[in-house]
């Protein structure tokens, strides 16, 4: 049986085994919403995953197009690849 206070409530306020039904509706309702936002999680993650690779995959492609063909890149493209750049750390010894 479900812990929640709602169903704890429901189950303390019925009597015979009519609402039985009702009950195990609920359960196995708040059992598939479980296992739905176990699956969104997963699939958030996965998303998550991919985009991070898509960054990355567009960095490299910046990186090269400013270092070979800068003269080929847009205004708009130039603009996003220094918006990206950051300053190198000096490593103090």
């Amino acid at each position: 049986m479900s812990d929640t206070p709602l169903v704890k409530k429901y189950i303390d306020s019925v009597d015979g085994m009519a609402h039985q039904s009702a009950i195990d509706i609920i359960i196995d309702l708040e059992k598939e919403l479980a296992a739905c936002s176990a699956a969104f999680d997963k699939q958030q993650k996965q998303l998550d995953r991919s985009a991070e690779k898509i960054s990355s995959k567009q960095a490299q492609i910046d990186r090269l197009m400013i270092e070979y063909f800068p003269e080929e890149m847009s205004p708009e493209q130039k603009a996003e690849w220094a918006r990206h750049q950051q300053p190198v750390k000096e490593v103090v010894k």
